[in-house]
């Protein structure tokens, strides 16, 4: 069951920079001048990269080793002329290069591109080695509880309501269904702690465990299974050192009675290990005191942050007020000054509130805008239908994603400025 869908820029891992032996034997195999016109004009483009990377460190003086790749731009523009006049040299002149070479030319930054582990998937691995030595130290206290998250592929919502979105084949069948979203929470960290080790070891070399896709191009259904079936393997390979590694990751609670993740369960999540996520969204009475240091980097700023972080501080103040009755009074029934007033003393409790413990210099009523303090005033506790129609679109978009579990919800409180008709996310949700 899919949990959020691929991201739109992700790019393929390939390898190219850094092929394993199985991958270069493969694209040496092919021989490029003892091929018919046809069969070279369907030859991967992976295959010419590797090939051409090849020979371009073999050209180098004195010969670069395998880990070398072109660096510098006169480099990278030299190593694209040179595939060019390689693909130029099998047509006659006059005629466009084939579409494969035209592919691998397009793709040549990934001759040069290593791959890198996201930050976001980066955190989660660091967390879940925390969660690991946690889980050793104490068997069943501390570990993935200390950290309140429900973890998922994409995102990981928690907080007061916890949203147990975890892959569905992670959860193990041998489970009794009150407890599936633990054993899910327990596999999600377990397998999230085995991918950050196989990082650091020799096995994955500094890479995540590959995913085994490639993507659509130029080649013969032969052709292109065969390169397909390198890749599926050393996904495969990876998953199943993944799968050794978990067995000695203790379990943050319960580690003697609760299944271990199953083999597809690591198939499928070192397929998806590179947009792991995990969010976590405070109380909403936590928000400003968590966020206050964005507020406050806001406010100093120019631009719709700034402007979102007087929104956002006056409109938490406004509740403030109209939640006592006598100021309830002035802000629905005083005069324009009165209200401003009582606004702006109110803009004052909520930021020394959200400052207390902070070892800061607290925020004051000053920094709040005075043409922002008087629309506030001026509109009071209403809700203009076109306002509602955006930010009612805004939520049931929220909405689906958190119950289709597609897609990655927004992390961070937004706010929508219907005066300059643009918005602004601050991150003041997430848990201290």
């Amino acid at each position: 069951e899919k949990r959020t869908a691929k991201p739109d820029n992700s790019v393929a891992d390939l390898r190219i920079a850094r092929p394993w032996p199985e991958l270069m034997a493969h694209a040496a195999a092919y021989d490029l001048s003892a091929m018919d016109d046809v069969e070279r004009r369907h030859v991967p483009w992976v295959v010419l990269l590797l090939k051409h990377l090849h020979d371009w460190r073999l050209a180098q003086q004195p010969p670069a080793p395998e880990t070398h790749v072109p660096t510098t731009g006169p480099e990278k523009r030299a190593f694209r002329d040179t595939l060019r006049a390689w693909g130029s040299s099998y047509v006659e002149v006059g005629h466009d290069l084939p579409d494969n070479f035209r592919e691998a030319l397009s793709n040549a930054y990934l001759a040069w591109t290593q791959p890198e582990v996201p930050s976001a998937a980066a955190n989660v691995l660091s967390q879940a080695s925390a969660v690991a030595m946690r889980a050793a130290a104490s068997p069943v206290a501390g570990g993935a509880d200390d950290l309140d998250v429900a973890p998922c592929v994409g995102f990981v919502p928690s907080g007061a309501t916890t949203y147990a979105h975890a892959l569905a084949d992670v959860a193990t069948t041998s489970a009794p269904p009150a407890s599936a979203a633990a054993t899910a929470e327990e596999n999600f960290w377990q397998l999230a702690c085995a991918v950050s080790r196989f990082v650091d070891q020799a096995s994955g070399g500094g890479f995540l465990p590959l995913d085994g896709s490639l993507p659509d191009m130029t080649a013969t259904t032969e052709m292109f299974l065969s390169l397909q079936n390198i890749y599926h393997a050393k996904a495969e390979a990876d998953a199943t050192a993944v799968a050794s590694i978990a067995l000695e990751v203790p379990r943050p609670r319960d580690r003697n009675h609760t299944a271990p993740p199953s083999a597809a369960a690591c198939r499928h999540f070192c397929k998806h290990c590179r947009h792991i996520n995990v969010l976590r969204w405070c109380r909403v009475s936590d928000e400003l005191r968590n966020g206050i240091s964005t507020v406050r980097a806001a406010l100093a700023n120019d631009g719709p942050s700034r402007d979102a972080a007087n929104l956002y501080v006056l409109l938490r103040a406004r509740d403030t007020a109209l939640a006592d009755t006598q100021t309830a009074r002035v802000m629905r029934e005083g005069t324009a000054t009165a209200q401003e007033d009582e606004l702006r003393r109110a803009c004052g409790t909520v930021l020394r509130r959200a400052c207390a413990g902070a070892h800061s210099e607290p925020l004051t009523e000053e920094l709040i805008s005075a043409e922002w303090i008087s629309e506030i005033a001026r509109w009071g506790d209403t809700e203009p239908h076109t306002v509602a129609t955006v930010i009612g679109g805004i939520v049931s978009q929220e909405a689906i994603k958190l119950v289709t579990r597609q897609f990655v919800p927004l992390d961070g409180v937004l706010v929508y400025n219907a005066v300059r008709g643009d918005a602004a996310v601050l991150d003041v949700a997430k848990t201290a």
